[in-house]
C-alpha cells in the first residue's frame, strides 16, 4: 500500500495538485491520477521486490516502440534522458514509479458492444501482432515469457486444479513458438484497458505484457468481452461471442494474418485464461476475507474447472470464419 506521505511527495516535486489524487486500481492499490496544470496524469508505483527494473524499461520501451509505429497508447511521460523510471524512498528501500499520459476516451460497453468498435479493437491487436513479430528487446530490457509468471511457478493448493493446471502446461509447452504465432501480446487488452475516442482505439496499462501466443491475447479479449457483456443466460453468452470474434477477427485480419488452425486453439486458450484467472485471483486476494458474491464467483470457477466445463459451452470458433 503507498502512503499518502510518498504520494504526495511525488506529486510535490512535478508541482501538482495534491487534491486532485485519486486511486484508480491495481492489487496493490499502486496506480494513482493527479493533476498538473489542468492535465491529468498516471502514476504506477512498482516495489524492486516485485518488478525489477530491467522488465519495467521493457514494458516501457515496447510501449514507446507501438507509438512511433502510429499506434494509440498511453506513454510514459517526464523522461529524463529518455529514462522514465523513477525512484522515491519509503521507510523500508525504495519504490521505482512511472508517469503516465492520462488518456481520453469511452469504454465500449458504455458506449453499447458497436460491431464497428469491435472490429477496431481487433484491428489494433492485429496491429500489435504484426509490430511483435520483428521487435528486438533491446540488451538492457526484459519482457517476461509466458512461463516466467508468478502463477506458472507457483503450485496451486488444491490437488484437483494442480492436477489440470499441470496437463494445461505441458500442453502449452508443446504448441510452436514462430514469430508468425507467438511474440509479445499485450496479455490483458480486456475491454477496460483500452478507450474509444473518435473512432479510434487507445490502448493502455501494458504492465502484463509479455512473450506468449498471439491467439491466447484474442483469447483474452474474447474472454472478458463475454464476461462484460450483459447476457442473461448461455444461449445470450454463446450468440454474443459468435458476433464478437466475426467482428474482431475482421478488423485483426486487416493487420496481421494468424493461420486459421489456430482458431481450433481458441477453446482451449479461454479455459486457460478462465484457470489463470483463479489462480490469480488467490494469488493476490486477502483469502480469510473473500465472502459474498466473490466468494460464490471463485467457488464456481474452482467447480467448473475440475469439472473440465468449458468456459464456453457450445463455442465453435472456426464456424465463425
Amino acid at each position: 500500500m503507498i502512503t499518502v506521505e510518498v504520494l504526495k511527495k511525488v506529486v510535490d516535486q512535478y508541482n501538482g495538485d495534491d487534491s486532485t489524487i485519486k486511486l484508480l486500481g491495481g492489487f496493490n492499490n499502486s496506480v494513482y491520477e493527479f493533476v498538473i496544470n489542468n492535465q491529468s496524469f498516471v502514476i504506477k508505483f512498482f516495489c524492486p521486490s516485485q518488478r525489477d527494473k530491467s522488465y519495467i524499461k521493457g514494458e516501457l520501451d515496447w510501449i514507446i516502440y507501438l507509438s512511433e509505429k502510429g499506434m494509440k497508447v498511453a506513454k510514459p511521460a517526464f523522461g529524463i534522458e529518455g529514462n522514465y523510471i523513477h525512484e522515491i524512498q519509503r521507510d523500508k528501500g525504495v519504490y521505482y514509479y512511472v508517469l503516465f499520459e492520462r488518456v481520453k476516451g469511452q469504454f465500449i460497453d458504455d458506449l453499447g458492444w458497436d460491431n464497428k468498435l469491435i472490429e477496431s479493437w481487433g484491428q489494433a491487436m492485429g496491429r500489435l501482432h504484426t509490430l511483435a513479430k520483428n521487435y528486438k528487446v533491446s540488451d538492457d530490457a526484459k519482457i517476461y515469457s509466458w512461463f516466467e509468471t508468478d502463477i506458472i511457478t507457483t503450485l496451486p493448493s488444491s490437488d484437483k486444479v494442480l492436477i489440470k493446471w499441470r496437463q494445461y502446461i505441458q500442453r502449452l509447452k508443446s504448441l510452436p513458438t514462430d514469430k508468425n504465432c507467438y511474440g509479445i501480446i499485450h496479455n490483458d487488452l480486456h475491454h477496460k484497458n483500452l478507450y474509444f475516442e473518435n473512432e479510434e482505439v487507445i490502448l493502455f496499462d501494458f504492465g502484463d505484457c509479455e512473450h506468449s501466443w498471439f491467439i491466447y491475447d484474442i483469447a483474452i479479449a474474447l474472454y472478458h468481452a463475454i464476461q462484460g457483456y450483459p447476457a442473461v443466460n448461455e444461449g445470450e453468452r454463446l450468440e454474443f461471442a459468435n458476433r464478437f470474434l466475426k467482428g474482431f477477427l475482421k478488423g485483426y485480419k486487416l493487420e496481421n494474418t494468424m493461420e486459421d488452425h489456430w482458431l481450433k486453439e481458441l477453446n482451449f486458450f479461454l479455459d486457460y485464461r478462465q484457470l489463470y484467472s483463479y489462480l490469480y485471483l488467490l494469488m493476490h486476494l486477502d483469502r480469510k476475507n473473500i465472502e459474498g458474491k466473490l466468494k460464490n464467483y471463485l467457488e464456481n470457477m474452482k467447480y467448473r474447472i475440475e469439472k473440465g466445463i468449458p468456459y464456453l459451452k457450445g463455442f465453435n470458433p472456426q464456424a465463425v470464419i
